[in-house]
């Protein structure tokens, strides 16, 4: 517990044109059950402040979520995301290998091509449609995994590896192990800026093995969920029901390399501009393509090719305006995360160099250099 005191005052001179504000702050730690041999502890931060003075509310907006920054700092010090994920992901693989086969259904009517869709940018081959109040959009990439790690990876509704976009989300009901009931809040970005942009969704939840090499999961809207969406006669709310029908079948083509394809439907309601549906849907569909750039941190550099080097690429382009780091943190924070870019790093010290360069766009021309890479004394200048 922390609480401001006035018994240094004689001790330490107050400049008088200075006006001082009070803070009374709490901290409640609470011990959860262990994941594997993993600890877990839930932290609750609770501060209440005095300003000592009237400020516009848009002030308080502004300065009230810096009060809070420390819970993030102190998350980010002991984050063992990835490894709860992997102990909880590792329980699931040992169930689906034991799951039986269930025939019937290959689900190749619901990857039919929607005529007028267009294809955009990004991992994968994405294409994408709005028509009205509904959106469509699927996508395909690969992935170097077990086919059951993969599945495992998309089932985990509860990983903290893909709990990155939604404001909250919760399990429902379990009816099986792999049939669940859940729900979602996602806050769709927008010009408006009204807490009426809240969506939430509540689905069922399958997951089907098709057979010996194919795993299809499937996201079906709940019966109770309504369409109960904003009219400007009621003003704004807080949340409200959309939906989502979604299928991702996930194939084994060769030993080791997994083709992943998503095809997925939503329906945002009226009052919602079409570029924001269309941020909204590569949103839902980012969350899948994210195993892309997952598995690919975990993957070797021996086993590097030309697709996994541009995805590579892609992700340090997305990580290279993090505010409060320079460039050399960012790369050795990303060599730290990936394991190809970590080996390369240490067996050659110019890599790191030559990553920064490229993210300041200061990569000068080809020059010849003498002597094995691994022993180059001038590391620092290679690429400047």
């Amino acid at each position: 517990m922390y609480d401001d005191t006035d018994e240094l005052d004689d001790q330490i001179e107050i400049d008088p044109q200075h006006v001082r504000m009070s803070a009374h702050s709490v901290w409640r730690f609470e011990p959860l059950p262990p994941i594997g041999d993993i600890p877990q502890t839930r932290a609750i931060f609770t501060i209440k402040t005095n300003l000592a003075g009237a400020f516009p509310t848009k002030v308080i907006n502004v300065l009230g979520p810096r009060f809070l920054t420390i819970v993030s700092m102190m998350r980010q010090k002991f984050d063992r995301s990835r490894d709860l994920d992997l102990a909880s992901r590792l329980q699931i693989v040992e169930k689906l290998r034991s799951l039986q086969v269930k025939n019937g259904n290959s689900f190749d009517l619901d990857f039919l091509a929607v005529p007028g869709a267009e294809k955009v940018g990004g991992t994968g081959k994405t294409m994408v449609k709005i028509d009205g109040d509904n959106a469509w959009g699927t996508t395909v990439f690969t992935v170097k995994c077990d086919l059951e790690e993969v599945a495992a990876y998309f089932w985990d509704f509860e990983s903290r590896a893909s709990n990155r976009s939604d404001v909250r989300r919760e399990v429902l009901e379990k009816v099986s192990d792999f049939e669940i009931k859940i729900r979602r809040r996602q806050r769709m970005d927008s010009k408006h800026h009204g807490h009426h942009h809240d969506r939430e969704y509540m689905n069922v939840m399958k997951l089907i093995k098709v057979d010996e090499d194919t795993i299809v999961i499937r996201l079906v809207p709940l019966a109770q969920s309504q369409r109960r969406f904003w009219r400007p006669t009621r003003g704004i709310s807080g949340t409200h029901v959309a939906e989502e029908t979604a299928t991702l079948r996930i194939k084994r083509q060769v030993a080791k390399e997994i083709r992943i394809e998503l095809v997925t439907r939503l329906h945002l309601g009226t009052f919602v501009s079409k570029a924001t549906k269309r941020a909204t849907l590569l949103e839902h569909m980012s969350q899948a393509t994210a195993v892309a750039h997952y598995f690919n941190d975990l993957l070797p550099s021996a086993l590097f090719d030309d697709e996994d080097a541009k995805l590579l690429g892609c992700a340090l382009m997305n990580v290279r305006k993090q505010k409060g780091k320079t460039k050399n943190e960012i790369v050795k924070a990303f060599a730290e995360s990936n394991l190809a870019l970590g080996e390369l790093s240490g067996k050659y010290e110019f890599i790191e160099p030559m990553v920064e360069s490229v993210l300041e766009s200061k990569l000068t021309t080809l020059a010849k250099v003498k002597g094995k890479a691994e022993v180059l004394s001038a590391a620092g200048k290679i690429g400047r």
